[in-house]
């Protein structure tokens, strides 16, 4: 089990597309492993590029055509489809859980994972979301509260942890195959970065010609 994280404290500098690019990828070259995308950006960038349906037409007019619209709003759709589920099939349903359970890590984190290609059949059936949610922005502030309690003395450090017992029973949930997660982070170094950067074994730090 590998786990990557994509973080630079600056927006723009390719940090979703990489994370798209590595993930999809990595699962089309290796077909017996999971690669797990775990988006931890309330902006849900690389879930929208992972969800977005692959039957846009190719058009040359100025204006979006009528098809390619309803195309590109199907993808909104899937993502306010997870949103609204019970439990939220996002990364902030599971945040919503440890919130209610700090200090025991959930067992069964399947109602958190979407396959995109249920929506787009060109990506590869191996490749598996934590989808966005921007109400991780709303967690952010109980999450901090909860690593500052008192007691447990290891609040801080369990709590830091909550991405990666995610990954581990993510692992368990793959059985007999390898598993490989790719974590798109956001670039504040909020208490959800935190949490992807304590998870990952490896930081890629993507940047541009001009050093940001």
């Amino acid at each position: 089990m590998t786990a990557y994280a994509f973080w630079n404290n600056k927006g723009g500098v390719g940090k979703s597309f990489l994370s798209f690019v590595a993930a999809t990828e990595y699962a089309r070259t290796y077909p017996d492993t999971d690669v797990y995308v775990i988006d931890l950006c309330p902006q849900a960038n690389v879930s929208e590029m992972l969800l977005l349906n692959s039957d846009i037409s190719p058009n040359t007019d100025d204006e979006m055509s009528d098809e390619n619209y309803n195309v590109i709003h199907k993808n909104y759709d899937v993502i306010n489809k997870l949103i609204g589920q019970t439990p939220r099939a996002t990364v902030a349903g599971y945040l919503e859980a440890r919130l209610n359970s700090p200090f025991e890590p959930i067992k069964d984190v399947s109602p958190y994972v979407y396959r995109p290609a249920d929506s787009n059949k060109k990506l590869p059936v191996n490749l598996l979301l934590v989808c966005g949610d921007y109400l991780l922005e709303i967690l952010s502030e109980a999450i901090r509260q909860t690593s500052q309690l008192a007691i447990p003395v290891t609040a801080w450090k369990q709590v830091l942890s909550w991405i990666k017992d995610l990954t581990n029973a993510l692992r368990k949930r793959s059985g007999n195959r390898d598993a490989l997660f790719i974590i798109d982070c956001n670039p504040s170094f909020a208490i959800y970065t935190q949490l992807a950067l304590a998870a990952a074994e490896n930081l890629v730090v993507p940047f541009t010609p001009d050093d940001s």
